[in-house]
């Protein structure tokens, strides 16, 4: 019964994260829209979902990071010295 309830959370995840993106600025570069994710949102509900799509955003992009960084001293990386 337990993977059932994380592929639901999975799916409420993913359509956050897409109701986040669908309302970034036009003009504006995801770095940007995480910066300042309540922009053009007037309900206190959607500053809130916003604000934490960010914070998941942006923890799963410090977590790749960190895991590049840490494959490219362990050996495992094709990035250039």
């Amino acid at each position: 019964m337990r993977p059932k309830r994380r592929s639901k959370r999975s799916l409420v995840v993913k359509a956050a994260v897409a109701w986040f993106r669908s309302r970034r600025p036009e003009l504006w570069l995801e770095k940007e829209h995480l910066e300042r994710p309540t922009v053009y949102h007037d309900k206190a509900e959607d500053k809130r979902l916003a604000k934490a799509v960010a914070r998941l955003l942006k923890a799963e992009k410090e977590k790749k990071a960190k895991q590049k960084i840490e494959a490219a001293v362990d050996g495992k990386s094709n990035l250039s010295p």
